[in-house]
């Protein structure tokens, strides 16, 4: 594709004055790195580094059955969900796969925002308004809202003092409207790095000013730009999923390790939750292991697993952990035979057979104390 007629962000002066080396994702002209993918990936997890995920969509859910369309639209519990809180959760098919994997932020009464992948967004968008019913107003704003992600044990140190209300005391998946400077933002205390931060919904001709103003206030934190490159790898760390690797419509949640957030016990009939019972109570036929290479060889998408030479499996994801020092990866295997943390298995890397171990998961989890 060429990058005349990829998409850009109203943040794409900003990458080019910061230099960024640009790739097309998901039909957008995005960052994939400003500097070293390595430096930038430390300085999240050590610091503070700003996103701009601007290409994510925007849908927004409005009106007096919102709550009662969406409890049957996801496998996750909505009724547990007070005002100013966000839910993780999916989107299903009736055969209990994956269509996409998505964050519901629930504003106030019979208000939401749904963000979901930027690849997946005319599809989900289809999806969610083919399964609409009355009293509900579905809208898609993605290309008016920009989105930041301030990722890192910095953030709220940094981004606190330059906000018109108290953000410290915000928990986990919290949302918030308020003003950074004169400007009105909603922030949210989410991201999808495995560190504390926040993501800034804004309107578009806003973004270019605050992304300034956090780069330039955050210079005393150590703050970075940070692309695409580092958000793979910095997710990978945390064992978080991503559409098209550990998720598919293929795939269900249960197979890759999110059964905490379905909840097939809820009384809505949501999409796929017949399916998904059937799969529980059978027993799944995949399951998603973390793996440890011993070897400097990184184990990459499609590569086949193997258990005493006969392939058991496929690597979803895989990539050198920076934090860790030693590469890592994500794999799906058969269940005929139960693998337990420390087994050997072997992954084929460019036609040789490399040894890797499992591992538990996630391979890296924040200290909360800090």
């Amino acid at each position: 594709m060429l990058s005349e007629s990829l998409k850009k962000t109203p943040l794409y002066e900003n990458h080019i004055r910061h230099g960024a080396k640009m790739v097309g994702f998901a039909g957008w002209d995005m960052p994939v790195q400003y500097g070293n993918i390595i430096e930038e990936h430390l300085t999240v997890r050590k610091n503070v580094g700003l996103f701009d995920v601007s290409h994510m969509g925007n849908f927004f859910v409005k009106g007096k059955n919102s709550f009662k369309f969406l409890q049957s639209l996801v496998p996750n519990d909505l009724s547990v969900l007070p005002e100013g809180k966000a839910i993780y959760s999916q989107l299903c098919n009736p055969n209990g796969g994956t269509i996409d994997d998505l964050i519901i932020y629930y504003l106030k009464k019979d208000d939401y925002i749904i963000v979901v992948n930027a690849s997946n967004l005319e599809k989900d968008f289809n999806w969610i308004k083919s399964n609409l019913i009355e009293d509900v107003i579905l809208e898609d704003h993605s290309d008016e809202i920009a989105l930041l992600a301030l990722q890192g044990p910095m953030a709220v140190k940094l981004l606190s003092p330059m906000c018109s209300d108290d953000i410290s005391s915000m928990p986990s998946f919290a949302v918030k409207v308020t003003k950074i400077g004169n400007i009105d933002v909603t922030l949210a205390r989410t991201g999808y790095t495995g560190e504390d931060g926040f993501e800034i919904f804004i309107a578009n001709e806003n973004a270019p000013i605050i992304w300034e103003k956090l780069l330039e206030e955050g210079k005393d934190f150590g703050i970075k730009p940070i692309g695409l490159g580092a958000r793979d790898t910095l997710r990978l760390e945390s064992n978080l999923p991503l559409y098209g690797h550990e998720l598919n419509s293929e795939t269900s949640p249960l197979e890759a390790r999110l059964a905490w957030s379905v909840k097939l016990e809820k009384e809505a009939d949501f999409i796929g939750k017949e399916a998904l019972i059937k799969q529980k109570q059978e027993g799944l036929k995949k399951r998603l292991i973390g793996l440890k290479s011993l070897s400097k060889a990184i184990p990459r998408d499609g590569y086949d697993v193997l258990c005493e030479g006969e392939v058991i499996g496929k690597i979803t994801s895989g990539t050198f952990s920076p934090l860790l020092n030693y590469p890592i990866a994500l794999a799906f295997v058969d269940t005929k035979i139960d693998y337990k943390i420390g087994d050997k298995l072997e992954v084929a890397i460019r036609k040789q057979n490399q040894p890797v171990e499992i591992v538990k998961l996630p391979f890296y989890k924040r200290n909360r104390s800090i």
